[in-house]
């Protein structure tokens, strides 16, 4: 199926008549003809049969049609059957994917964005899941485009797949870098197995793998951890300041109190309260929002969160993202009730 994501990086739509789209995937067309679905409308235009610019086509009968170029010199009879345009049936086609790359399937399309899908979900370990998202654009501006778009309405790390690596390029690369965002081009991840079926290879899951290794922390010691009581969620939790350096925590009834070192939130160089804990006081000052300026927060304050969020959901053993983002106020929130000892 290696011609079918290099004609998705090229052909607008992607639609085209059968005679196009045998010229695009040559050996790989029975493969590949599974994933493609007729429209209901017929061509206005044939290819070329030399490459030039597609004929105009004139119909004559019911069945009967002839495609022509400006100037006459080529004159092809045609049949309705001949122009029928077949478009690919991403959701078929994304639903293969998914079973491949072993994401609980979605297929529906985000809003605003053309050619472009949540896959499903990707679940590491048990209570992380994270988004997987397919764009087919046809040049680097629109991939471009299409990633920041994602990238500004996604709160947490995700998995960004396309066709091919094509349009992967410096500026994209540092985009999605800073937000944690694996790339994995489906031309190199993904294999037919027969039956319709896709399967992954070895480039695939390790692209995986090292995604999953990289946005869940490694599991802290039972003796760092405050293990929620089965059943507590976020909305159960609560944190108060009670100074700069120690917090009070209670949830199903239990209580206890920690410091920043206990939390996993210190500077392992000098031992102080890191960035992250900085952040957590913000949250605790605010009543539990914490405000960005401008149309985003910036990549670093970003990643500040998130591991904030990573740290938290491990100590309390709680699932989920602790924290939320309001795009419409440009704030994050607490999915937990948090206050200040200075207020």
């Amino acid at each position: 199926m290696t011609r079918l994501w290099l004609t998705l990086d090229r052909l607008p739509g992607p639609a085209a008549v059968a005679q196009e789209w045998k010229w695009w995937l040559r050996d790989d067309v029975a493969a590949a003809h599974q994933y493609l679905v007729p429209d209901p409308q017929p061509a206005t235009a044939y290819p070329h049969p030399k490459g030039g610019l597609p004929l105009a086509v004139v119909p004559h009968g019911p069945d009967d049609f002839v495609a022509v170029d400006d100037g006459g010199g080529v004159r092809l009879q045609l049949r309705r059957a001949d122009l029928v345009v077949y478009r690919v049936d991403f959701r078929k086609l994304l639903r293969a994917a998914a079973g491949a790359l072993g994401v609980e399937p979605d297929g529906e399309p985000v809003g605003g964005l053309r050619n472009t899908f949540r896959v499903g979900d990707l679940t590491p370990v048990a209570g992380r899941s994270f988004p997987v998202y397919f764009t087919a654009q046809t040049s680097r501006d629109e991939f471009h485009a299409a990633a920041q778009a994602l990238v500004i309405q996604t709160a947490t790390p995700f998995v960004l797949t396309a066709p091919t690596n094509h349009f992967y390029r410096p500026q994209a690369q540092r985009l999605l870098a800073d937000r944690d965002v694996a790339f994995v081009p489906l031309a190199d991840a993904l294999v037919p197995t027969g039956a319709g079926a896709l399967g992954i290879t070895e480039a695939g899951r390790y692209q995986l793998d090292r995604f999953g290794a990289a946005v869940v922390p490694a599991a802290r010691p039972a003796s760092e951890c405050f293990l929620a009581p089965t059943g507590c969620t976020w909305a159960d939790l609560r944190v108060r300041f009670l100074d700069g350096h120690t917090v009070s925590v209670e949830i199903g009834g239990q209580t206890a109190v920690f410091n920043y070192t206990q939390m996993g939130l210190h500077d392992r160089r000098n031992g102080k309260p890191d960035k992250q804990w900085e952040l957590f006081r913000e949250f605790a000052d605010g009543g539990g929002f914490v405000r960005w300026s401008g149309a985003r927060p910036i990549a670093l304050r970003q990643k500040q969160r998130e591991n904030l969020g990573h740290v938290l959901e491990t100590f309390f053993a709680l699932p989920g993202d602790p924290f939320r983002a309001n795009p419409a106020e440009r704030r994050w929130e607490a999915a937990f009730r948090i206050g200040s000892d200075r207020r």
